[in-house]
């Protein structure tokens, strides 16, 4: 199986080097794919827009609201880059969202996100 691209948007407000990185390196799809984070080594602009070109797959957590994330996931849905939304359970997800992905998973916690995004990724790696 060939490997894929996958991209990880979030709001800057998540605590997403200690929580968000961390979780999803623990799921099975990331030792056998390019997964990016865009600000694990640096909090400088990351080039999204022409990432996302190369993307077959975006990870958006959407339990906070931002617009940098908004921007992001225009541009995936420009290009056509599937988009899975994840949100902590609880949360209220932005309507636009609903505009621009098919595909949620509310989690618990860390290992309920981890059993979900291996089911949803052993389907979609299909």
């Amino acid at each position: 199986m060939e490997q894929k691209n996958i991209y990880v948007g979030h709001p800057n407000s998540i605590n997403y080097l200690e929580e968000l990185y961390p979780t999803i390196r623990k799921t099975d799809f990331f030792k056998t794919n390019n997964v990016v984070f865009p600000h694990e080594s640096s909090e400088e602009l990351f080039n999204s827009k022409d990432f996302l070109k190369t993307c077959s797959l975006m990870i958006a957590e959407g339990s906070e609201h931002a617009t940098g994330l908004g921007i992001e996931l225009g541009w995936a849905d420009m290009l056509e880059v599937p988009i899975l939304c994840i949100y902590k359970k609880g949360k209220k997800i932005a309507g636009s969202y609903h505009a621009v992905s098919k595909h949620f998973i509310e989690y618990e916690n860390e290992d309920d996100l981890v059993k979900q995004l291996n089911s949803y990724m052993t389907s979609f790696l299909r």
